[in-house]
């Protein structure tokens, strides 16, 4: 029976590969930076370089090259190159001991790619992303110019380069932006009032009788002593410059400056004004305006069912969040473990002493799953249901304790759930202590972070984030952890809104008043949306460089950053968002300037070969001699491929046929997957035909890999393309012609053929026209016969290669991971 065209020939455990790939990468990372450290200091420079004849200068190198290398190579990728390089290794029957294992670097290294960024945007409904995150078209917060919080669509993403940035710090608030990157302020200001020297009075005596005052007085709805007063250079008394101006306009004589002296007042009402005042600018004491609270706009998470059911395990899941469910996930955020595996499930409560609690959970684990919770000797609560063990773990649970966060859809719940998720996490990685402040401590700064965003926009006020040290009371633990902290003010809110079920700490917060915030009456009157308030700047300071990325909003231009209103700092009218992502961040190029990038580039195309310089005893001179000939032979090759792609993506080529694309494929992606399948067999001491027809197969892997590689491009959408890590109909912006276009082009009417080179050949596409050059390949079964080719290329070299290889766990191994490559969704 012969498999289908969407169906692999075998059977691709694809958790296994994915488990392999991991551990093989931190190996790889490890020789890595064994040959490329990430801090270099004079000793390596000598290593690498020689002895100077005059001074290395590290700062350069560190600045020029190891820090844009490492960037890129720290945003992930799988390292399938050097793995490919062991498997075949082993699978032709080289032995361990005799591998130069360094070796493996080479292929990884030569990779030319593109390249922090911890500020939070309060997204629409209430969601809070790193600013990395954000894609044009989504909602975030802007304030109006009638000072309401409204919801705005993003226009476009700018990585804008790194930059020199300052670190702005209120009571509870810190961001770190560009000098010139503006906020906006409040100032309170006392209002000017003229007074009327003696030199205006003696004008004015001469110019009106007795009766023009009583006259004026009446006019200007004065008394007659209280003008007189106020006409007397002696008195206090002062006048508003409209008042005055009138007073001279009436008199027919020209109000000059010799006339009035300008005063500020000490006891009248204030004047508030806004400005946007830069970062660079603000001082110390000066006031920012803040995010209080947003508007309740969530919903309910309707919940995931588990793809199995175990027959004996009859325990009931909920279909939605609940604000029972809600306080038993917060609880398990802070003090929860999850483990769910072949060997079985579990869930375990790790509670305190506190009898309240332990029954309270208890209580709110049968009702919401009728499942009794069970007792360990430590008197941790567990539970092994199979199905709630799998739900806590798709809702994001199964983390260890420093990689724990707040899962993003917690931010889109209503008031009420959010309210009680902090509930459980007060309960379980919370206190109260006895001034009736309520205290929350983690191992993991992210979700410290992020509860800080989450406590802020339900309007509470937050302290700023701290470590500190906290006594630990298991006896697996360490005796003193050291833990990221935040507290929250104000017990009678507190209880109101959140509570506990510890009755210490719900007598702690009703004995305790809560605290007033202060603002009012520094800032009286102020004309903000209630959603917001104003909080004082405590520093400024320096910290160095890092990249910068900003937003462009339809219809203004500010929007809302670690809960502060801050300004974008470019034009947006003429923004072009290329979409230069990889592995979803920007280009290296985009980060470090082009000038970094390309000698960046430039230098990996030789520096992997240091692996096997400093290893040339252990390889032997014949061996090394293969070596250097496979590498220069695939350097040659990859830029011609490089080459040839740009070419036709210029749109300078008028028809390419499906020979000449795969041709492109195996030069540009496959000869570096052919270099790492050469280099492995020349170490194993495989004969030339050997060396040859395992190099082909990885050769096709290479085209397959670059062929899916176009279909997920176009192909994948939601949480699978942010994990892809590159933007949507990339591709078709760039005017590609892949494999699914040529298929297009050679089967499509005259108007679709017409309409799609057009799309192509555009300088700008919008989304409408991506989808729309999308839907002509699919018309025409593109993506399809693409997938089926990628197959049928891996299927025939493997069929050439397959008698030569060692039977045996490296040898299937090797052929799960190649269908993986070219079957992968991500």
């Amino acid at each position: 029976m012969q498999p289908s065209d969407n169906q692999s020939p075998i059977k691709i455990e694809e958790g296994r590969i994915i488990e392999f790939l991991k551990e093989k990468r931190k190996e790889i990372d490890k020789i890595i930076e064994k040959y490329f450290p990430r801090k270099v200091n004079e000793e390596y420079l000598e290593w690498l370089l020689g002895k100077p004849r005059y001074k290395y200068c590290k700062e350069a190198f560190q600045g020029a090259l190891t820090e844009p290398v490492w960037d890129f190579l720290d945003r992930g990728g799988k390292r399938w190159r050097p793995v490919l390089f062991l498997l075949v290794y082993e699978a032709l029957g080289g032995k361990k001991e005799e591998l130069v294992e360094d070796l493996v670097i080479i292929p990884e290294l030569i990779h030319n790619g593109c390249v922090t960024e911890d500020t939070y945007i309060l997204k629409n409904p209430g969601e809070y992303v790193k600013v990395t995150e954000i894609k044009p078209g989504d909602f975030v917060y802007s304030i109006e110019k009638n000072g309401r919080l409204e919801r705005k669509r993003v226009k476009a993403v700018k990585f804008t380069g790194i930059r020199e940035v300052l670190e702005v710090r209120t009571r509870n608030k810190s961001i770190k932006v560009t000098p010139k990157h503006p906020f906006l302020t409040v100032k309170k200001e006392q209002p000017v009032r003229y007074k009327i020297t003696k030199k205006g009075k003696e004008k004015l005596k001469k110019a009106l009788k007795r009766g023009d005052f009583k006259k004026l007085a009446k006019l200007l709805n004065k008394s007659y002593t209280l003008l007189m007063n106020a006409l007397d250079p002696k008195s206090p008394q002062l006048l508003e410059p409209e008042e005055l101006e009138f007073i001279f306009s009436f008199a027919n004589l020209p109000l000059e400056e010799q006339d009035y002296i300008k005063k500020r007042t000490k006891f009248e009402r204030p004047v508030i004004k806004f400005e946007w005042k830069a970062a660079s600018e603000l001082k110390k004491g000066d006031f920012v305006v803040v995010v209080r609270k947003i508007d309740d706009l969530g919903k309910p998470l309707e919940l995931p069912t588990p793809p199995k059911n175990p027959s004996k395990d009859k325990t009931v899941l909920p279909e939605y969040t609940t604000p029972e469910f809600c306080q038993l996930f917060g609880y398990l955020v802070g003090d929860g473990v999850v483990t769910i595996n072949k060997k079985g499930s579990r869930i375990y409560l790790c509670t305190s002493p506190d009898d309240d609690e332990v029954k309270a959970y208890s209580k709110l684990f049968r009702d919401l799953f009728s499942y009794n919770l069970r007792k360990t000797k430590d008197g941790a609560l567990y539970c092994c249901s199979y199905k709630v063990a799998w739900l806590l773990r798709e809702l994001g649970l199964k983390k260890s304790a420093k990689e724990k966060t707040i899962p993003d859809w917690i931010f889109k719940l209503p008031k009420e759930q959010k309210l009680a998720f902090i509930r459980g996490l007060l309960d379980s990685d919370g206190w109260v202590d006895k001034k009736g402040f309520a205290h929350f401590a983690s191992a993991s700064k992210e979700l410290i972070e992020k509860l800080k965003l989450l406590l802020e926009s339900l309007g509470f006020v937050t302290s700023k984030i701290h470590q500190r040290e906290i006594r630990n009371h298991w006896k697996n633990c360490k005796k003193i952890s050291k833990l990221w902290h935040i507290s929250v003010g104000n017990p009678k809110l507190i209880l109101e809104r959140i509570g506990s079920e510890k009755r210490k700490y719900v007598e702690r917060l009703d004995k305790k008043k809560g605290l007033l915030f202060k603002f009012s009456r520094v800032l009286p009157a102020l004309s903000l949306d209630e959603k917001l308030g104003v909080e004082r700047v405590e520093s400024v300071k320096r910290c160095g460089r890092e990249p910068t990325y900003d937003l462009m909003i339809e219809g203004t231009h500010n929007f809302v950053a670690n809960n502060l209103i801050a300004h974008n700092t470019i034009i947006i009218d003429d923004i072009e968002d290329k979409g230069e992502l990889r592995r979803g961040k920007p280009c290296l190029h985009k980060i470090f300037g082009e000038d970094i990038a390309i000698n960046a580039g430039n230098f990996l195309y030789f520096f992997p070969l240091i692996s096997a310089m400093k290893n040339k005893d252990k390889i032997g001179e014949k061996k090394l001699n293969a070596i250097y000939e496979t590498f220069i032979q695939e350097m040659i090759n990859l830029s011609v491929g490089q080459g040839t792609d740009i070419y036709w993506h210029k749109g300078k080529a008028s028809e390419i046929s499906e020979e000449e694309y795969l041709q492109m494929c195996a030069y540009k992606t496959g000869c570096l997957s052919r270099m790492s399948a050469k280099i492995a067999a020349i170490l194993a001491n495989a004969d030339e035909e050997t060396v040859e027809k395992v190099g082909k197969v990885a050769e096709a892997i290479g085209v397959a890999f670059q062929i899916q590689d176009d279909i997920l491009d176009i192909a994948l959408k939601g949480k699978e393309r942010e994990a892809f890590g590159k933007a949507f109909g990339n591709d078709i912006k760039e005017g590609k012609r892949t494999l699914m276009v040529i298929h297009t082009l050679k089967k499509a009417t005259e108007e679709d053929k017409k309409r799609l080179l057009e799309i192509l050949d555009k300088e700008e596409n919008t989304e409408e026209e991506i989808i729309e050059a999308i839907s002509i390949l699919e018309r025409y079964g593109s993506l399809d016969y693409a997938r089926k080719r990628a197959r049928e290329i891996v299927e025939k070299a493997w069929k050439e290669a397959e008698p030569l290889l060692k039977e045996g766990n490296a040898k299937e191994l090797l052929k799960e991971f190649v269908y993986y490559l070219i079957e992968r969704k991500v």
